[in-house]
């Protein structure tokens, strides 16, 4: 398990998925199960990983009508959907484009969850990637601003970065570039310098990255 999980973070991910099939092979668990559905889906085999995912959560087969079924409106309402695994069987179903199926299954939580909460944050993303991903980007940038009312900005970046990300594919590039700088301004000290974690590093280095493609899709290479 721990094979799979260090290949999969260096993007070795049929390296991961052998791993990780062995793992799942000694100890039928969700951890294990998880782990192997998100190497399955990462190495193209979507519907395998989305029975897998199936498996895991105690959700029949719905092979035969192609979508969710009664036991995934079940699974929206019980204390399930605040686990990993669920969030990743909705990514899972963007993944294979049953963007209906994704949004139906994180529709309970964006309406009950509290919105400071981890929960309510991922599944607005979802929620948001399965609404681009379909060419819904009017509804992608509508459900964002929802979702950022009233939110710390540096709690809900992922958020702001897809909707600087939705106006970049709609080639709204100047409200592209004014997004990508309030992400800036989230992450930057209040002396606008870069702290030393990695991560923050990081996020303004691809940020940043972005923006100058905005203004170079603007014509505004200077």
């Amino acid at each position: 398990f721990m094979l799979a999980s260090m290949y999969f973070q260096d993007s070795k991910y049929q390296e991961a998925t052998e791993a990780a099939r062995k793992a799942y092979a000694i100890k039928q668990e969700p951890q294990y199960a998880a782990l192997l559905a998100k190497c399955l889906a990462y190495t193209g085999r979507t519907q395998e990983s989305l029975n897998l995912y199936r498996k895991a959560l105690g959700i029949k087969d719905s092979s035969d009508t192609g979508g969710v079924t009664k036991d995934d409106d079940d699974l929206g309402k019980s204390p399930l959907l605040n686990t990993t695994l669920v969030f990743e069987y909705a990514r899972a179903l963007v993944t294979a484009g049953r963007y209906d199926d994704a949004r139906k299954l994180m529709d309970p939580i964006i309406k009950g969850a509290s919105k400071e909460s981890d929960a309510y944050l991922q599944a607005t993303d979802v929620v948001v990637d399965a609404l681009r991903k379909s060419g819904k980007r009017d509804e992608a940038v509508t459900a964002i601003q929802a979702a950022l009312k009233g939110q710390d900005v540096s709690a809900s970046l992922p958020l702001l970065y897809s909707l600087a990300e939705t106006y970049s594919e709609m080639q709204n590039f100047d409200k592209a570039v004014e997004t990508y700088e309030e992400a800036v301004k989230a992450i930057l000290n209040p002396d606008g310098t870069v702290g030393s974690n990695p991560r923050d590093r990081q996020n303004v280095t691809l940020i940043l990255t972005r923006e100058a493609v905005a203004y170079q899709n603007a014509g505004d290479r200077e």
